[in-house]
């Protein structure tokens, strides 16, 4: 089991342009290479289920359901997975002014009993550094291409 996660992100791009990046599940396989395949299955309103395919140690797949607070908060809750009992988490955008805004990523993730505590420790230490800097460049390149 491992404990909710929290990281705070200062991005030197406007709270739209990371909007946009966090919330085209989509795309995540171009600049997540963990990530292999998103598919949204459905969208109702502001609601918006996916599925996911990542390749950690081991492929595994999961559906979460994201609720959109354009364009302050994306939050999501997971309906179902493998390996995983709990996916729950949030993006809590903030505007710094002069073209920056902060980013609050949390996450509760949970794992089934046969999963070590060597790949816990692993997405929580290692991927989750990594994965928050891969949105930020993200949004930060979006936001340059958007000025020229």
């Amino acid at each position: 089991m491992a404990p909710v996660s929290k990281r705070t992100e200062m991005i030197n791009a406007p709270v739209e342009a990371l909007w946009e990046v966090i919330t085209d599940v989509e795309r995540y396989p171009e600049f997540l290479k963990e990530v292999k395949n998103v598919k949204v299955e459905k969208v109702e309103g502001n609601r918006k289920t996916a599925t996911y395919t990542v390749d950690i140690v081991k492929t595994i797949r999961y559906t979460l359901v994201l609720t959109e607070d354009k364009p302050r908060r994306l939050t999501w809750t997971m309906s179902k997975g493998e390996m995983m009992s709990k996916n729950d988490g949030s993006w809590e955008l903030r505007d710094e002014g002069g073209g920056r805004c902060s980013a609050l990523y949390t996450v509760d993730i949970k794992f089934g009993l046969l999963v070590p505590s060597s790949i816990v420790g692993m997405l929580t230490v290692v991927n989750l550094p990594k994965m928050l800097d891969a949105f930020k460049k993200r949004a930060e390149s979006l936001a340059a291409k958007k000025k020229t």
